[in-house]
């Protein structure tokens, strides 16, 4: 009897113990996701970017609007189409796959800008430029297409045109590559799928960016690449090779300072939560400018030496991944203030 009854007592304290843990987790998870009230400047948003196809060439903009799902084009007379960040991909004809820099390093050199308020224009070295009609969803043109992850992503295919025009800059042929297109209506289901992304605590498909590879927003700490190229000042590195969104500099910034950024607030109202950092593949390597590979493969070689990640991912680190937690406009030499 009195056995039982100190099973019973130790089983009881068990469960009070575990039942408090879990909500001291649950009252420290909710503290941390809310937005602070005290915020310090730290410095400005140096250099503002935009990516209108995954893996494709740049555009440096003065101003953005921040959304959910990243940063899109402000509308104006000379700018009557908002283009969004990572809203065109490049996938397989046959299988479907999503093409990025790393496999196919010449779609650095595609450019997308704004030709009027319903075509974009398709530029590439030694190509016509080709005027590409935004497509409207429906059951034909509608396509499944899906990242190395096994992650599946619909995407609206933009017509045979663009895929004839794709295929004779990535392989001379008339065929083999396909341009998509996300309307930005519907969110993906990255973490269920990556078994990587749950070592994170605060990452969730609330991050996602269009067809970025993780979130929608990237920053970029310039001292910390600063930090790196004095290590490597023959490198054929800019910060371009990271493709960040947002380069951040202040004179007090310290290298690597972005990995204990939590919160941080950029002008008067976009409000945005460090949800991953950025671990860094094989497409750093190749040059922004003329897809040429760094036979030195750098930034990579250097950055491994002293900058690993320690999560399962165990790859090189530069820039952080964040969750846009109040969207708003973002203009160059904007402060910048962490909480």
């Amino acid at each position: 009897m009195g056995s039982k009854l100190s099973s019973t007592l130790v089983s009881t304290a068990v469960i009070t113990v575990s039942a408090t843990f879990c909500i001291y987790l649950i009252r420290k998870k909710k503290r941390e996701n809310r937005i602070p009230t005290e915020w310090k400047k730290i410095g400005n948003a140096k250099r503002l970017y935009i990516f209108p196809l995954k893996s494709g060439h740049y555009i440096e903009i003065d101003a953005a609007e921040c959304t959910e799902v990243g940063f899109r084009l402000l509308k104006s007379a000379n700018c009557p189409l908002q283009l969004r960040d990572r809203s065109f991909v490049v996938y397989g004809e046959n299988d479907g796959q999503i093409r990025s820099g790393r496999a196919v390093p010449s779609l650095v050199r595609i450019e997308i800008s704004v030709h009027d308020e319903n075509h974009i224009a398709l530029d590439a070295p030694q190509m016509r430029t080709l005027y590409v009609r935004i497509p409207e969803k429906n059951e034909n043109n509608t396509k499944i297409v899906s990242v190395w992850s096994g992650e599946t992503i619909e995407t609206i295919d933009c017509g045979d045109e663009a895929a004839r025009w794709l295929s004779h800059h990535i392989v001379q042929k008339d065929s083999g590559y396909r341009l998509g297109y996300h309307d930005a209506l519907v969110r993906r289901n990255l973490v269920r799928h990556q078994e990587r992304m749950k070592f994170y605590e605060y990452m969730t498909d609330a991050a996602t960016g269009l067809f970025s590879d993780v979130s929608s927003v990237l920053i970029v700490n310039q001292a910390s690449y600063n930090d790196y190229h004095q290590k490597v000042p023959t490198a054929n590195v800019t910060p371009l090779n990271f493709r960040p969104n947002i380069v951040v500099y202040g004179p007090d910034i310290k290298p690597y300072d972005e990995d204990n950024w939590k919160w941080l607030k950029i002008g008067e109202n976009v409000i945005l939560k460090n949800v991953k950092e950025c671990t860094r593949c094989v497409f750093t390597t190749v040059d922004p400018e003329t897809g040429k590979r760094n036979q030195d493969k750098e930034p990579l070689s250097t950055l491994t030496k002293y900058r690993l990640s320690r999560s399962p991912e165990d790859e090189p680190i530069m820039g952080i991944h964040l969750e846009v937690k109040k969207a708003g406009i973002i203009k160059t030499d904007d402060p910048v203030y962490i909480g």
